[in-house]
């Protein structure tokens, strides 16, 4: 073809060798065509099939490729819109549009789940101060940090017993994924009963990372529980408390964590029981142990509504903390709260020695300046002494700049050697 051609270049001659080999030859008179030719991959050919009379009709129009040159199935990915489809958005809705489409492409389906939805949308309902990048709220059990006589299923969400169950010392537990976070203010899951098993000794609660898994939850330090079997709340202690009634096979138990006043109450069935446990530690994980054969527990987080109204509990507290906050003295002598809160920028900037601004703040509000610029940039001078470790001369300028107060101040004076 390049002679043709009267020797044409070498990129005609390459696309002409590759439409050569894209195009297969037409079928020969004697074999039939019978679909796709097999790739050249073998050094040995395989045998020739027996020839098969060709069917009387017209030449096809179209001969099929080989494997190789087969069209690939279309591809699509993830683009960001073109620039007209942007033309008419704010930044705001540039930035909202991006990232819902990053969030689409990084979870796939997860993002349509309507299940998944409408746990994400209950979430922020109940716990909308939490941002769950940096602290996930619990949503399942963890595989992970539970003793070995625990079996899970059901995403994580249904726990139950695999052990011997003959004596206390084949408790199981296990934690859930993540602690509660402290943002939630007020936290709240449930726990449902499918089977009390053999003697129904179960317990609902709290524990902190480290706890041992080879008890119920409150027989040690940093674990809380409310037990099945006779209804007593377990503190930290081997030795429960009368608290609450049993509960036994299609009781729902709930377990509600007041971070305000460091509180926590148990529900049974809708009906709240009473504060069971206070002065709680914080990075609590929801926690349930069981210990005798067929024992069974289902969890809910949030994925289902609860059977407790938690959130008319949620709305009391709000409205409590709003009343007290709204109620809080101001004092007479300080007069109103916009001079109070000048008063305390005004000292903050004071205090760490930013002069320049506390002068400009004082102008732009009317307050009079206290201190004087040079006073401030002397205690800057102390101060950066004493942070670059040399307190000897920390000490001689103080003594300097300040005589006698050293001498007053003996522990100051103290400390600084």
């Amino acid at each position: 073809t390049e002679r043709r051609a009267g020797g044409g270049g070498g990129a005609d001659a390459g696309a002409a060798a590759a439409a050569a080999a894209a195009t297969p030859p037409p079928p020969r008179p004697g074999r039939a065509d019978s679909g796709l030719q097999p790739a050249l991959t073998t050094a040995q050919p395989s045998p020739a099939r027996p020839p098969t009379p060709l069917l009387p009709g017209p030449r096809p129009l179209l001969h099929p490729r080989p494997r190789s040159v087969l069209p690939q199935p279309l591809r699509l990915s993830p683009r960001p819109l073109p620039p007209p489809a942007m033309a008419g958005l704010s930044v705001s809705a540039v930035v909202a549009v991006t990232a819902t489409a990053t969030a689409t492409a990084a979870h796939g389906e997860a993002a349509f789940n309507p299940q998944e939805k409408e746990l994400a949308d209950r979430f922020r309902r109940l716990y909308p101060a939490v941002d769950e990048r940096e602290t996930p709220l619990p949503r399942c059990w963890s595989p992970k940090d539970k003793y070995s006589y625990i079996g899970l299923s059901q995403n994580n969400l249904r726990v139950h017993y695999k052990g011997h169950g003959k004596t206390p010392k084949d408790a199981a537990s296990v934690r859930a994924t993540f602690p509660i976070p402290a943002a939630c203010g007020i936290y709240y899951f449930e726990a449902k009963i499918v089977s009390k098993g053999r003697d129904g000794y179960m317990g609902i609660g709290l524990s902190a990372q480290g706890v041992n898994m080879n008890r119920l939850p409150g027989w040690d330090k940093h674990s809380y529980g409310y037990h099945g079997d006779d209804g007593h709340s377990f503190c930290s202690s081997g030795t429960g408390q009368p608290y609450g009634p049993t509960f036994t096979t299609g009781d729902v138990i709930g377990c509600c964590v007041n971070m305000i006043n460091n509180t926590c109450f148990y529900t049974k069935n809708g009906h709240s029981l009473g504060i069971a446990f206070t002065d709680l530690p914080p990075n609590l994980y929801p926690t349930v142990g069981l210990q005798t054969p067929g024992e069974v527990i289902d969890a809910n987080f949030g994925q289902h509504p609860f059977v407790f109204d938690i959130e008319d509990y949620m709305r009391e507290w709000r409205t409590k903390t709003q009343t007290q906050i709204e109620r809080f003295p101001a004092g007479d002598r300080e007069g109103e709260w916009q001079t109070m809160i000048q008063k305390m920028v005004s000292t903050y900037l004071v205090h760490h020695g930013y002069c320049a601004t506390a002068e400009a703040f004082a102008r732009s509000t009317g307050q009079a300046f206290q201190e004087e610029l040079a006073s401030i940039k002397n205690r800057q001078r102390i101060q950066k002494l004493v942070l670059a470790g040399r307190m000897g001369e920390a000490i001689e300028t103080t003594q300097q700049l300040y005589p006698g107060l050293l001498e007053r101040k003996s522990n100051l004076l103290f400390m600084l050697k």
